[in-house]
């Protein structure tokens, strides 16, 4: 059994597996989820960093659940029972970060990150903001949050 990420993250794992023969079962974590465009161009068919946002971690859990009872059905309790404790926790996350997000105003939610990350900015989180800290410099930063500095 493999779990993957899906979404084009592990395409360089296609041709180990045609080299090992017999092919275990895949579980694809972000079955069902719809990833957002990456104005990397890395990953062509879209962002698949979808676990950056812990609603989208309860559908992997849920994709891990149900890929695990499919391949052992006599575990399906302690799988859903697992599943389900792991779940309330990613709610209780995603709540706290929620309010913790809702107490800055809108104008000043702002992500800072050496990656595209653009999950939490539909749900009303920081807007996600491209920066290659190898590439551009402090004062592009210092630019973004509205200072007028030098670095």
């Amino acid at each position: 059994m493999l779990i993957v990420n899906g979404l084009g993250y592990e395409s360089w794992l296609a041709k180990s597996l045609q080299v090992g023969g017999k092919q275990p079962v895949i579980i694809v974590a972000t079955q069902g989820l719809t990833s957002h465009a990456d104005p990397s161009g890395e990953h062509p068919g879209g962002d698949p960093h979808m676990w950056m946002d812990p609603l989208n971690a309860v559908r992997y859990a849920e994709s891990i659940r149900d890929g695990l009872t499919r391949a052992d059905p006599a575990g399906k309790d302690v799988y859903a029972a697992n599943a389900d404790v792991y779940i309330a926790k990613l709610k209780a996350l995603d709540a706290s970060i929620k309010a913790d997000v809702e107490q800055l105003p809108p104008e000043k939610r702002l992500l800072v990150t050496n990656l595209y990350i653009e999950t939490l900015s539909p749900r009303g989180g920081p807007a996600a903001t491209y920066i290659d800290m190898l590439k551009h410099d402090a004062g592009l930063i210092l630019s973004a949050l509205g200072c007028n500095c030098k670095p």
